[in-house]
């Protein structure tokens, strides 16, 4: 029995040994061949970050009053944080985001903004305004941001608003669009305008009239003091 025993160790420890020696082997070839490996393709992007970027893009599509792309070609990471909040004073009115045209052609496919897929060319960011009255001040603070960092811009290409596409010197028209703010101020100075005016001319005439009156008073009482004392001797 003891030699049987003997005889199994030794061969089940032969046969691992040349496994053993098997796997090493190839296990070498592997590092060789490895090693010398001329190309390595990069990994693909990952499907689930285009649908993440996607759905951002179809959040910021709610709400959203106008929406225009603005080319950034030379653009670096610091040189366009400053731009993703055009109007400081309000956030919210307004954002910035840096795009791929391919993820926006699927975000914006059966919605109301679908055609601004023509405005799409080369390297550009999305510029999303909220608030209507906010559509004037909103290009203006991104123009005036591009101006202070010293950056190359190229105008607004078009823009969509409910629906409809507009070129390049139809956003003219949009960017002069004064605030709510500013438009109540214009409408309050047509209002009170003209009636100030009028105060103003008619305080000018009552002023012109008093002056008059008191002017024809003086001599009045003058002469008559003077009769009064010429005529004290006689009397």
């Amino acid at each position: 029995m003891g030699a049987t025993i003997s005889t199994t160790t030794t061969s089940l420890s032969h046969h691992t040994l040349t496994l053993i020696r098997t796997q090493s082997h190839h296990h070498h070839q592997l590092r060789h061949f490895a090693k010398y490996t001329p190309y390595k393709p990069l990994p693909k992007p990952k499907v689930h970050q285009k649908l993440r970027a996607i759905k951002t893009l179809k959040s910021h599509l709610q709400d959203s009053y106008l929406i225009s792309p603005f080319p950034c070609h030379g653009f670096s990471a610091n040189k366009f944080k400053p731009l993703k909040t055009p109007l400081p004073s309000d956030p919210s009115a307004a954002k910035l985001v840096f795009v791929k045209n391919s993820l926006v052609s699927q975000a914006f496919a059966g919605t109301q903004f679908e055609a601004l897929g023509s405005c799409m060319k080369g390297m550009n960011s999305l510029l999303f305004v909220k608030k209507e009255d906010a559509v004037g001040p909103v290009m203006g603070g991104v123009k005036s941001a591009v101006k202070e960092g010293k950056l190359e811009f190229n105008d607004f290409p078009g823009a969509v608003v409910n629906g409809q596409l507009y070129g390049h010197l139809d956003l003219e028209v949009f960017q002069n669009t004064p605030s709510k703010m500013e438009a109540h101020g214009m409408v309050l100075g047509s209002l009170f305008g003209p009636s100030s005016t009028l105060m103003a001319v008619l305080e000018g005439f009552c002023a012109d009239d008093s002056a008059n009156e008191a002017a024809t008073d003086a001599p009045a009482d003058g002469g008559i003091d003077a009769k009064d004392v010429s005529e004290s001797p006689a009397q």
